[in-house]
């Protein structure tokens, strides 16, 4: 079932792209995208690709390494980078909107974890990732021109695929870990207000789970400025958020198997608006 909602997600990032090519870039940052000047629906859209540097906190129990939190620091995502992508694209006609983000984040670290009832350590290498992909459509709900602003509400499903390891670094051992995947529903909404048509402040949030697996419930948010740099080309600057959660039933040794993992930190994005 999760491959069959990955194949959805990843056909419909494609046709985002697809429709555009059919589609005229518009002349600026305005609420009424997705219509022309006389108010006819038509189609408008944007894909962007974005660097993201956020601190990711992981909090895994696994095997023989119980309370296996993993914390990175903005400063050291580099450092620690092991792969990463991340874009995202909507489509509007009139004020209907089909949307797809698609983020994968690798990262890992070494630290010294004691070992218990002795004075000695041992160096564990962790490891975490996660890859998801959520599609949705929209409906704007406020088209405010005299003020700018127009807000959509978002509604989608998600797929996600989490991962922690922990091995003993340079030991040859495979080592332990951890790797759920899920869909999950999402709702949420988009604030824009564009003061200029050169320039844009974007919000979105999302909650994602909504009871499913138990009531667990995660979350999403961005922040970003835009500035069209071309009427086909713009560069955003934001802060995005996310937090991916999983409970999973206690294991053999009674030790929790749940994932909780928290992204957050500054992007850097490159839009082309069709």
């Amino acid at each position: 079932m999760a491959k069959q909602y990955l194949g959805f997600g990843l056909i419909f990032v494609a046709a985002l792209a697809v429709t555009g090519a059919s589609a005229a870039p518009s002349e600026g940052f305005t609420p009424h995208d997705g219509f022309t000047a006389d108010g006819k629906p038509q189609l408008a859209g944007e894909l962007d690709a974005y660097l993201w540097l956020p601190r990711t906190d992981v909090d895994a129990d696994l095997p023989l390494v119980p309370n296996a939190d993993i914390s990175i620091p903005v400063s050291s995502v580099l450092s620690h980078l092991t792969g990463a992508f991340m874009g995202d694209g909507i489509v509007r006609y009139g004020n209907w909107s089909g949307e797809a983000n698609l983020f994968y984040i690798s990262v890992g670290k070494t630290q010294d974890v004691p070992i218990p009832d002795t004075s000695d350590s041992l160096p564990i290498r962790f490891h975490s990732a996660v890859f998801a992909i959520a599609p949705g459509v929209g409906y704007r709900i406020v088209k405010d021109d005299q003020h700018h602003v127009s807000i959509d509400a978002r509604a989608g499903f998600s797929y996600w695929n989490l991962n922690a390891t922990a091995v003993v670094n340079n030991s040859g051992n495979p080592g332990v870990g951890r790797t759920v995947d899920f869909v999950f529903p999402w709702i949420g909404e988009r604030l824009t207000f564009d003061p200029t048509p050169r320039w844009r402040v974007l919000n979105t949030f999302a909650l994602t789970g909504l009871g499913a697996d138990g009531g667990r419930m995660g979350w999403n948010a961005t922040l970003g400025l835009s500035y069209l740099i071309s009427k086909s080309f713009d560069v955003s600057l934001g802060y995005r958020a996310i937090q991916s959660y999983k409970s999973e039933p206690a294991g053999p040794l009674g030790e929790d198997r749940s994932i909780n993992i928290l992204d957050y930190g500054p992007m850097l994005a490159g839009g082309w608006r069709f």
